[in-house]
């Protein structure tokens, strides 16, 4: 398995390259829950418009939808890390 280090999200999403409508299994998705524009969550895409995450500490790991609303208006983008 490969590692992949991020210092930063907000550094990670200097590259975004992936647009809502174009990600793939595995891409990180990044969430601004703490402001406009600037990601502070991020995300896991498992396809069919979903994708897992932690919804805070000490909450359990689950699925939402980026289309709900609350996900949709603050999603910012998507990167691609890796590809098969």
């Amino acid at each position: 398995m490969r590692e992949v280090k991020v210092a930063k999200v907000s550094l990670a999403i200097r590259e975004l390259t992936v647009p809502g409508n174009e990600l793939s299994r595995g891409d990180l998705v990044f969430i601004a829950t703490a402001g406009v524009g600037r990601a502070s969550h991020v995300g896991i895409y498992i396809g069919n418009g979903l994708f897992i995450h932690a919804p805070g500490a000490n909450k359990t790991i689950r699925a939402d939808s980026l289309s709900n609303r609350y996900f949709a208006q603050r999603f910012i983008g998507g990167r691609t890390y890796f590809r098969p």
